[in-house]
């Protein structure tokens, strides 16, 4: 992986750019005309569907990574510290996990989403000055807080010393071993056929509410073009910017003497993802809820966030499953893109503040540090939020923990999945950022839980593979919307509205016996 200990100073993939890129083409066939948003189910092709037969049930994991422009813009709090304090917590501890899966014969599968600017920071040079200086300053505050609680007599945090003091050092050797170069070994692992990566919007900007079309088309030309160049290879897939979509609609100027006098017609935002050969995309759950969509740009929505009854009668369809890929399309639009949505009750796991795992009381507290060096060596104990009754980390116990918390969550992918019918597809996306960074176990995790599906008969699958293997719905049939077929059922062919209403709820699963709880004495 090294390359010869390249250094990365020259952008990622100099050595790649000669590589041929897809060459997209848009499909022939259409859609029937509907309201507002169209959507087809994507049912796996023949092939898929053999396969998954044989292999188990589709689950995608896809992680979202992502962090603002702070190279060059000073170092605490905002500056590069962050970006280095992120390379140190999340990326490389994510490298090294894939690396020890791969060389244990294990292919995870994942889909990981890299910024276009957060890879523009992670192959600059001045990331590598700052990132060896950040080092640096770690390890003398693992010093000095070393000789601050031996002088205590603190024996249990002096041991954590040596502890953090082993982690700094094995993760600067991993980025030794690559050569510096974060993106370029990412790179290697998708053309090895182990993760895929997508791209994001350029500068993460919220595509539905930029007012101009030519913004969001710069945003997304800007994506693939820096994803081509990094990484030699077209992106297939979107992390759409807080996973953000907006259907074709009427567009006014939302203030002014021109509100309401002229109006025109805003393309929807699967069609200009299909104009830069976009393919899929990742959406909440909530959005597949059968709502009417809101216009902030048209509608006038007052402060008390009442809702404004539209003058279009609304017409409800059944609530659709988030366990299955759709193919989205506006009525009257140019283009389409797959979307998928995230599984309400594999993702309360991991983010729900009572249920979720990083809550544990036997994790490390990301909030209590201690200064000089920033240093943290208490674990979350309880959540009262007390942070002067914190106490020490204890990471073999977190070990254990996160062992039998990625168990608990191989059960409850396969349950999900098992439950959700033919040709269903759990998709748990998550910002990459929560696993080391928020949540320092997190990437161990990851390991257990890659480990554990595939013996209990769950799939890892790049969102790539579910797309690309769909079976697309012939012209002129005037299907709307393809429901999943399930035994002994058969299709029913409907229309669906986009589900962006204020005061829509997502499908929030109710408390079970799948929920994760906290063992009865844990302190």
């Amino acid at each position: 992986m090294a390359r010869g200990g390249r250094p990365s100073n020259t952008r990622s993939t100099d050595w790649q750019r000669g590589a041929h890129t897809r060459k997209l083409t848009p499909s022939s066939w259409t859609l029937a005309p509907g309201a507002f948003l169209l959507s087809n189910v994507v049912k796996p092709g023949p092939y898929l569907v053999e396969r998954y037969a044989l292999m188990g049930y589709p689950f995608a994991l896809v992680l979202h990574t992502h962090l603002p422009m702070v190279v060059n813009h000073g170092r605490w709090p905002h500056g590069s510290d962050w970006l280095c304090e992120a390379a140190f917590e999340c990326y490389l501890p994510l490298l090294e996990v894939l690396h020890r899966l791969v060389a244990d014969g294990i292919s995870p599968r994942w889909s990981i989403n890299l910024s276009p600017v957060l890879t523009e920071q992670l192959a600059s040079p001045e990331f590598q000055k700052e990132l060896a200086f950040y080092r640096e300053n770690v390890l003398r505050a693992c010093a000095e807080s070393r000789e601050h609680f031996t002088r205590e007599g603190d024996h249990e945090i002096v041991k954590l010393t040596y502890f953090w003091e082993e982690f700094y050092e094995r993760m600067w050797e991993l980025h030794r071993r690559i050569g510096g170069d974060l993106p370029g070994t990412f790179g290697d692992l998708q053309r090895q056929g182990h993760i895929e990566i997508l791209t994001c919007a350029a500068t993460h900007g919220y595509l539905p509410l930029l007012s101009r079309d030519e913004s969001i088309h710069l945003q997304l030309r800007t994506a693939v073009e820096t994803h081509k160049r990094h990484f030699g290879v077209a992106p297939r897939g979107i992390w759409l910017p807080e996973c953000a979509y907006r259907p074709r609609y009427e567009w006014t100027a939302p203030t002014g003497h021109e509100h309401g006098q002229s109006r025109k017609m805003r393309p929807g935002i699967e069609e200009m993802l299909a104009t830069h050969g976009i393919e899929y995309f990742v959406a909440d759950s909530h959005l597949i809820a059968a709502a009417a969509p809101v216009f902030l740009y048209r509608d006038y929505v007052p402060r008390s966030a009442t809702v404004p009854v539209s003058a279009t009668p609304e017409v409800r369809a059944p609530r659709r499953s988030p366990y299955h890929a759709y193919r989205i399309a506006s009525r009257g639009g140019t283009g389409h893109a797959v979307a998928f949505f995230r599984d309400p009750r594999t993702t309360l796991q991991v983010w729900s503040r009572e249920h979720g795992y990083p809550g544990d009381y036997a994790y490390l507290e990301f909030h209590k540090k201690h200064h000089p060096g920033g240093l943290r060596f208490w674990r979350i104990t309880d959540n009262s939020g007390n942070l002067g009754a914190k106490q020490p980390y204890d990471p073999a116990e977190a070990a254990r923990m996160t062992s039998m918390q990625a168990r608990h969550f191989v059960e409850l992918a396969r349950d999900t999945a098992s439950k959700a019918g033919q040709g269903a597809v759990v998709c748990s996306p998550y910002d990459a950022e929560l696993f080391g960074h928020w949540w320092f176990e997190g990437p161990t995790w990851l390991e257990h839980m890659a480990r554990g599906l595939p013996a209990a008969g769950v799939t890892p699958a790049k969102a790539a593979l579910i797309a690309c293997g769909s079976t697309r719905t012939p012209s002129g049939r005037g299907t709307a919307c393809t429901a999943p077929r399930r035994s002994g059922s058969t299709s029913s062919s409907t229309s669906i509205r986009s589900s962006r209403r204020s005061g829509a709820s997502s499908a929030r699963p109710r408390a079970s016996s799948c929920c994760w709880r906290r063992p009865t004495g844990s302190s």
